[in-house]
């Protein structure tokens, strides 16, 4: 059953299902699991898109939804940009993949390290993870240190050096089966601690090569958690003082919370920033950047870092023409989305307000989470965790299923959404509230 543009706007259509159901069934006799991530097998039911177009993503069995996921954050700029795709169909029409260096990759190079803060020098790779691996790896390679202090609910990517299983109780533990030893010079802490960072800087400043933290949570558990007021200088200042290399990955937060990412948002500059998502607006392309001195590790070679596909054209293509899209007019994208925002979180305070639900709602720039809790606040994993009505959440991203509005706890805007799609979500999540 196709849905149709008046049903979705009253919120009463009936969906099925049937051809998702169906290309998931032939999709298990081939495909392990029946998906190519295990986020997305994990769903119930699988959906199968056919086509996207600004806010809208359609299923295989014609159903329309307003999109928040926004492909799990890469899409900055809606689906399908116009002025994204004829930059990378004008690439195309140059080749493919050659494995050298091109125009365009210089040029999002220099443009990248006059947008981002702390960059002297970039790297591109293909995705976050990969280029948390190497930001690690300049990390360990600058003092000669291994040891990698990390942060409880905090995610770098998938890779056996770094993914853990929240929280570690003292002692590290691999996230998934099949995990080698890496994680052995793994030092997780509890985050927004400064004396916890300090006691452990304080017992091996001598083998510590790296803290990697997210300068904010967007993602994952906890939702919507903000650095404490003089957190982010406090470790800044203690990374300084032992020559320990600062990371923030930016993966998420990077040209979506600001121009210059959560760096420019608080004003604490990292050694290294690791971006990805966004940058190439749907395309796959992350990056390492960061100081000069640290980053011509790799320009001396004592660093390798190879890749058939890093710096391709294509993505390069699409990153020049994203960048620009959001550097222009000072700003103007960022205050749409501001405003975007605010909107929607002041309608689900109320909303939550009007239902006696509680709920925490934060965000910045072009993205908003939330997080059903009777706290007012949380700064750390395992308070916020322990106050989490999960079971709320569940049911509130799938009442919002339910009425055609896809997203997560962390709901992603972008300047393709109109006061329409915030309108017809607004009354969505009244809807769904009173329900819960």
């Amino acid at each position: 059953m196709t849905q149709t543009q008046e049903q979705h706007d009253r919120g009463a259509a009936v969906r099925n299902f049937d051809n998702c159901m169906r290309l998931f069934e032939d999709s298990r006799r081939t495909l392990a699991g029946g998906a190519h991530s295990s986020m997305r097998g994990q769903t119930d039911p699988v959906l199968f898109f056919e086509r996207a177009e600004g806010p809208y993503i359609f299923d295989a069995d014609g159903n329309r939804y307003i999109d928040y996921k926004m492909g799990a954050g890469p899409l900055i700029l809606g689906h399908s940009p116009q002025d994204v795709i004829a930059a990378v169909k004008s690439e195309l029409d140059r080749g493919l993949q050659t494995a050298t260096e091109t125009a365009v990759g210089a040029e999002v190079a220099a443009r990248f390290v006059e947008l981002v803060p702390c960059a002297d020098l970039v790297r591109f790779a293909n995705t976050g993870s990969e280029a948390i691996h190497l930001a690690l790896r300049l990390a360990r390679a600058w003092r000669g240190r291994k040891k990698i202090v990390r942060f409880e609910g905090h995610y770098h990517g998938w890779f056996d050096n770094i993914w853990t299983n929240n929280p570690s109780d003292g002692a590290v533990a691999p996230a998934t089966e099949g995990q080698g030893d890496a994680l052995r010079d793994v030092i997780e802490l509890p985050w927004n601690n400064a004396d916890a960072l300090s006691r452990a800087v304080a017992e091996h400043a001598d083998q510590i090569g790296g803290v990697i933290m997210n300068p904010m949570m967007l993602a994952g558990a906890p939702g919507g958690t903000m650095p404490r007021l003089g957190y982010l200088e406090g470790v800044r200042r203690i990374c300084s003082e032992h020559e320990i290399v600062l990371v923030f990955d930016e993966v998420l937060t990077g040209f979506r919370v600001a121009l210059g990412g959560a760096q420019e948002l608080f004003g604490v500059e990292p050694d290294l920033a690791v971006y990805a998502k966004a940058i190439a607006a749907g395309l796959p392309l992350a990056a390492v950047a960061g100081r000069r001195e640290v980053m011509e590790l790799i320009a001396s070679g004592r660093v390798l870092h190879p890749g058939t596909y890093n710096g391709n054209s294509l993505s390069m293509a699409a990153a020049r023409a994203a960048l620009e899209h959001l550097s222009t007019d000072q700003g103007r994208f960022y205050r749409y989305c501001n405003g975007l925002r605010e909107q929607l979180s002041d309608r689900f305070r109320r909303s939550a307000s009007n239902h006696n639900i509680g709920v925490h709602v934060t965000g910045a720039g072009a993205v908003m989470t939330f997080w059903f809790t009777d706290r007012p606040d949380y700064y750390d994993y395992r308070t916020a965790t322990a106050a989490h009505d999960s079971e709320r959440s569940a049911r509130f991203v799938e009442g919002m299923f339910s009425l055609g509005i896809l997203c997560m706890t962390t709901m992603y805007l972008t300047d393709a959404h109109t006061q329409r799609e915030v309108g017809l979500t607004s009354d969505a999540i009244e809807q769904v509230m009173k329900e819960l």
